[in-house]
């Protein structure tokens, strides 16, 4: 019996009867308080300059999709949280 269970459980999640499970977003925001900074950490720095400008800091949330990570570049401040860039 335990090992139709087994079988069981395998062959649901190759075929797809079982939901995958979502991993959360990471959330990784760069230390730049000044413009220099954005030269040297930012993979956008003319986003990240906007961000000092606006007195926030420089950020990218990934997200795992089934081929790659997605990135999404923006602004992050402690009270508002993340902001993706073209919304600020």
């Amino acid at each position: 019996m335990k090992v139709w269970i087994f079988l069981f459980s395998m062959l649901a999640g190759v075929v797809g009867i079982v939901p995958k499970e979502e991993t959360k977003p990471l959330l990784r925001v760069l230390p730049a308080y000044r413009a220099e900074e954005c030269q040297a950490w930012a993979i956008r720095p003319f986003t990240c300059l906007r961000c000092l400008e606006k007195g926030m800091r420089y950020a990218q949330m990934i997200r795992w999709d089934e081929e790659r990570p997605l990135r999404v570049h923006g602004c992050f401040s402690e009270e508002g949280g993340f902001v993706p860039e073209g919304q600020n």
